[in-house]
């Protein structure tokens, strides 16, 4: 499907920010132009730090629309009065970096090569699939289903991320501000 969009003259982004902390993306196998990835959701810090995979002959297309709020990607011209974004990377980088944060990155990806991402996988995937048993499980005193699974009800087929409702007795979906508020 990407090569298909990519022979239409389309640019793919595909974005693995959930499918990287729990499964090995191939580059050489699957070709997108662009991967964007949060470290965070790889490995809970730091907030805020990810990374753009991008190809090289694709980064040149990248444009930032109109002048920035904050200056520090854009080369100034005070005499001429004009802007333009500085070369690379660094023009697509808005105020400073969480530069304290940057060395768990390192120690998030070494931690992760450690515990090997099969096994992290694995473990993913049998939480998930014991979480869907007992979703199933659980019913109403007349019988009635307590969670709607939206997707697969097992792992054949899908990914560990689950989106559900919470049920009452006649399969309506709570709203979420009862659940919080406690109103029901």
């Amino acid at each position: 499907m990407i090569a298909e969009a990519q022979a239409l003259g389309w640019d793919v982004i595909l974005d693995c920010a959930a499918f990287v902390p729990t499964n090995r993306l191939d580059l050489s196998t699957v070709k997108p132009d662009f991967v964007p990835v949060s470290f965070y959701k790889l490995f809970g810090y730091p907030t805020g730090v990810g990374a753009l995979i991008a190809r090289h002959e694709k980064l040149r297309k990248l444009q930032r629309p109109g002048l920035p709020a904050a200056p520090s990607p854009w080369r100034r011209c005070r005499k001429e009065n004009w802007y333009r974004l500085a070369p690379g990377a660094a023009g697509f980088e808005d105020g400073t970096l969480d530069y304290l944060g940057l060395p768990a990155v390192t120690i998030g990806l070494e931690h992760v090569e450690s515990v090997g991402m099969e096994t992290i996988h694995e473990r993913v995937s049998a939480l998930a699939g014991w979480l869907l048993e007992e979703f199933a499980a659980l019913r109403h005193s007349d019988g009635a289903p307590l969670i709607r699974v939206f997707g697969p009800t097992n792992m054949h087929r899908r990914g560990a991320t689950i989106a559900w409702y919470l049920l009452d007795a006649n399969g309506r979906p709570y709203d979420v501000y009862d659940v919080e508020g406690g109103r029901r």
